[in-house]
């Protein structure tokens, strides 16, 4: 099985890595569960998540490496090749795509079936681009603490109406279990956060579009500054594959905004202390609303008069 993954991890999309390396670790998790603990329980559990690896292991094999697969990706011509390769960041020119005829013969009806691109992969010995695995990895990485640092005023605003509808229930008496509350907004955000993520995938095909992906878009950008118009296939290429810099981007900008609400421990103590500060603040300007009031209505009296007696009624409880 081992030997199966190591040549499907070869050939499949960042996406189908994920899913097989996910279904790979529960496998791992599960046996060691049961050689630790062998129950019927944990037995139980290994046999299923080894039954989903295999059967996925099998659909992608099928996917990738059967000329006959109805489910095998197809490809019309070497211009749809040469886009595929780019899209999972082969290091690759598409004059060589164009020029090594015999690696990508089209079967019996004028297709490229993708068995024949992963065959090709390997025969011709074009390699992923250097450092490209570790660079989307530290773009995602500065992203996520960018956007930790610009959304950290937005995300502290929101956790602190929270913690404030919070107390204005608590002193109403009725908030429900707090177990409870959480456990929903963490399924609710996570469903959430899976749409958007759904969104930004179907939505960078549009997008690599408008900027330049589509042909027609790209000649007017060559016309615009003075450049060949015939160019315009390689310009939509290279932006096309950029697609996937979009995608990190995307899944990183909501993993930082949503992932504090998806989780049981979005309330730190450095939350609570921020939310102290910010109830103090609302008191003082309560106070201060009040002050207002009374002056108005005893012109004669001084205000600051009026501020010291109300903030020691206020401290002995006499205010509310």
């Amino acid at each position: 099985m081992q030997e199966e993954l190591t040549k499907l991890f070869e050939v499949v999309s960042q996406l189908e890595k994920a899913e097989l390396t996910v279904l790979n670790n529960a496998a791992v998790k599960t046996l060691s569960n049961y050689q630790a603990d062998p129950t019927a329980k944990n037995k139980k559990d290994w046999d299923a998540a080894k039954k989903g690896l295999e059967e996925e292991i099998n659909k992608l094999s099928k996917k990738h490496f059967s000329e006959q697969s109805e489910t095998a990706e197809k490809f019309k011509n070497k211009s749809e090749v040469y886009r595929y390769l780019t899209e999972q960041g082969y290091k690759v020119s598409k004059s060589k795509v164009y020029n090594d005829k015999a690696g990508l013969l089209p079967n019996k009806d004028g297709e490229i079936t993708l068995a024949t691109v992963n065959n090709y992969i390997r025969s011709s010995g074009i390699k992923l681009k250097a450092s490209s695995a570790q660079e989307k990895q530290t773009s995602v990485e500065l992203m996520k603490s960018k956007l930790e640092s610009e959304d950290a005023g937005k995300r502290k605003v929101l956790l602190q109406n929270i913690k404030l509808e919070m107390e204005i229930a608590e002193k109403k008496k009725d908030l429900i279990p707090a177990d409870a509350v959480e456990f929903e907004h963490a399924k609710r955000c996570q469903l959430f956060k899976y749409a958007l993520e759904a969104f930004g995938e179907k939505s960078a095909d549009k997008i690599s579009g408008i900027f330049g992906a589509d042909e027609q878009v790209a000649a007017r950008m060559l016309e615009q500054i003075g450049v060949d118009k015939s160019k315009a296939p390689e310009l939509a290429a290279v932006i096309h594959a950029e697609q996937p810099a979009f995608i990190s981007y995307f899944h990183a900008s909501i993993s930082s905004f949503l992932d504090v609400f998806s989780t049981e421990t979005w309330m730190t103590e450095e939350m609570e202390n921020l939310m102290k500060k910010w109830l103090e603040r609302q008191e003082e300007e309560q106070v201060q609303i009040a002050i207002d009031l009374m002056a108005e209505a005893n012109s004669g009296a001084d205000p600051r008069t009026l501020l010291s007696m109300f903030t020691i009624t206020r401290k002995a409880g006499l205010f509310h």
